[in-house]
């Protein structure tokens, strides 16, 4: 009977220890599985953020890229931009519209200035009749002074007015080119039979020496009219 009794409790005692086993191998096998999912979950929020850490470092470069492109083009609009018309033609009087503004340009591809005067008038008064109005001046010339200062410099090429100031430019203050807005076309500045190139310099070769015979018949006119004063003065002495 007492060895009945013990072999149970040796049974019972076998159980738990085979129960504690189970509970713990169950107990790693949790851990374990745990700790898998907690590394899977650590790789993928760092890949992510890796992610975004990259996206985050390109961001500026493809800002500062496009910034780059909008000054550049900015810049463009800027070199080549023209005003918008305004005031009146102080030749006319006529307002300056889209239809009859212009700029101009004091040296080759330098900015572009507002023009006091509206594309008919420089067209009429300048640009065809300015090359004329200077051979009319050098006929009207009636005398060696005036005439030495309208040949004060070398024959004009291009328009030059004082209303489109041209200081210093190195052309002789001539003006460069044109634009109309009726057309947003660059012109020319050239005077309407204006001369260029050789026939320039012996159009200018011509003048002087003119210039200097006028100048040499008036002092022979002068110095013979002192001769005829001395003989006056002299039949009146005697």
């Amino acid at each position: 009977m007492e060895n009945d009794l013990q072999q149970g409790e040796e049974e019972e005692q076998k159980q738990l220890i085979d129960k504690k086993e189970l509970t713990q191998e169950s107990s790693s096998s949790s851990s374990s599985s745990d700790s898998s999912d907690s590394s899977c979950s650590e790789s993928d929020v760092e890949e992510a953020a890796s992610s975004r850490s990259s996206k985050r470092k390109r961001h500026p470069t493809e800002t500062q890229q496009q910034a780059n492109k909008q000054s550049r083009t900015h810049s463009e609009m800027s070199s080549e931009g023209h005003a918008a018309p305004s005031g009146d033609c102080v030749f006319c009087c006529d307002d300056l519209t889209e239809e009859n503004y212009v700029e101009y340009r004091a040296v080759p591809d330098g900015p572009w200035l507002k023009s006091i005067y509206c594309q008919p008038c420089l067209e009429t008064h300048f640009i065809q009749g300015q090359w004329q109005k200077y051979l009319d001046s050098i006929a009207a010339a009636d005398c060696a002074a005036a005439l030495r200062r309208v040949l004060s410099a070398p024959p004009p090429i291009n328009v030059k007015d004082a209303g489109l100031p041209c200081k210093d430019n190195g052309y002789n203050e001539e003006v460069q080119s044109f634009w109309f807005s009726s057309d947003k076309q660059v012109h020319s500045a050239k005077l309407v039979g204006s001369l260029e190139g050789e026939a320039r310099d012996k159009f200018w070769s011509e003048k002087q020496a003119f210039l200097t015979a006028t100048e040499l018949q008036e002092e022979l006119a002068k110095a013979e009219a002192a001769k005829e004063k001395e003989k006056e003065k002299e039949k009146e002495g005697k």
